[in-house]
């Protein structure tokens, strides 16, 4: 179960290399590990030029750490889909860090920065044995690609130590790969299983991650277009419904139907790339969702709130569910403040906007628009699909449970 002393030797030579060659490289990151993989924040330090590159390393732990570095609890801790999300608040952070050293001046030398995100969640072998498989998953995250690789180790082949300097070294490969850098080979067994997948970023979707664009359609013949007018005729929405559609299921696509029969207008789909309580959607998880849309384009925006998406899409009447509308005339989601709710209201009526507002079921009770106290300044603005048009209790969530 261990090296020998020449490999071990030649290993880290060949590790130095790679580390001195990304601390050269026109980038700046931000790593998030938890369960495995941190030895790599030390050897990315034992390398002059790390203070050029590395922005800020962490370590959620404990599970509380965790749902607070991500904004939530996850609902597993150690899957493909929270090293993701891990990389993609990274990455965020990343920016913000980076964006605070340019105001100062610290790096306006060096144009065209990566800005990436890295993240690592693993369950590696413990004492007493697991019963369950040693794993870890692994994720970047930049404006121009998503890099996901998941490994399950053979069990009793490696040490715990051996596992970790395996997670660590995965973890500095994806990175070296995302920057064109040619990383060590890694010394793999047949009883290990990998998984790896890539995404790179089509140019109207960087744009928008970017922020150079507010929205960008995405048809279901998978291609991209940067401006409603230029859709297809019979492709342009006048209403929209917006969700994260994880997974779409038999509910929204009733919901999109019932609104296009009341409505008489082509319904399209909606989903922001950005979330208020949410991690930023990542490339491999945005293009899962897209693939589920085959009848009606979907618009990929910036816009967390409603107010934002308003602005984006004027003159549009939005479909949304009961909790939805209440949580938009709530003050509390306007950070508790009246005045701030009022100019938002005021904002969406003066683009045009509505909403049709779908039952749904909340606390066990069948909610409705009716079950919402409205200002009546606010009521015209919101109109109900009755319950006799469309009713389904189908919940995102207890499938994903189920699943």
């Amino acid at each position: 179960m261990s090296d020998s002393p020449n490999s071990n030797a030649a290993s880290a030579a060949q590790w130095a290399d790679t580390i001195a060659a990304l601390h050269r490289a026109n980038a700046r990151w931000v790593l998030a590990m938890t369960g495995g993989g941190s030895t790599a924040i030390g050897r990315l330090l034992e390398i002059p030029g790390g203070s050029r590159t590395m922005l800020e390393a962490i370590v959620p732990y404990s599970a509380e750490s965790l749902s607070d570095w991500l904004g939530r609890q996850p609902e597993q801790f150690c899957s493909r889909t929270t090293a993701l999300a891990m990389a993609t608040v990274a990455q965020r952070r990343a920016r913000q860090l980076f964006n605070r050293q340019s105001s100062q001046g610290e790096a306006i030398s060096q144009p065209g920065v990566a800005l990436l995100g890295l993240g690592c969640t693993a369950s590696l072998a413990s004492d007493p044995p697991k019963r369950g498989e040693h794993r870890c998953h692994l994720a970047v995250h930049s404006d121009a690609a998503t890099h996901a690789l998941s490994i399950c180790f053979e069990k009793r082949r490696r040490t715990r130590q051996q596992e970790e300097q395996l997670s660590a070294n995965l973890l500095l490969g994806l990175l070296a790969t995302e920057l064109g850098i040619q990383p060590p080979p890694e010394d793999l067994g047949d009883g290990d299983r990998v998984e790896r997948r890539r995404v790179e970023t089509p140019p109207l979707l960087r744009q928008l991650f970017s922020r150079e664009r507010e929205i960008v359609w995405r048809l279901p013949d998978g291609s991209y277009w940067g401006d409603l007018e230029a859709l297809p005729s019979d492709q342009r929405p006048r209403a929209i419904l917006s969700g994260s559609f994880n997974p779409l299921h038999e509910g929204h696509e009733k919901l999109r139907a019932a609104a296009e029969r009341r409505l008489a207008c082509k319904v399209a789909w909606e989903m922001a790339v950005v979330n208020v309580d949410k991690p930023p959607l990542d490339l491999l998880t945005l293009e899962d969702r897209c693939q589920q849309f085959h009848d009606a384009p979907v618009a990929l925006t910036r816009a967390a709130k409603f107010v934002d998406k308003t602005a984006a899409l004027p003159k549009t009447v939005f479909v949304i569910g009961a909790d939805t509308a209440e949580r938009i005339i709530d003050v509390k989601y306007s950070a508790g403040d009246a005045e701030t709710l009022r100019r938002s209201m005021e904002q969406i009526q003066s683009q045009g906007c509505r909403f049709l507002v779908a039952g749904r079921i909340v606390a066990g009770q069948f909610d409705s628009l009716g079950s919402i106290a409205i200002p009546q300044e606010w009521q015209p603005l919101f109109e109900e699909l009755p319950e006799s048009e469309f009713r389904c209790d189908l919940s995102s969530t207890e499938l994903r449970k189920a699943r």
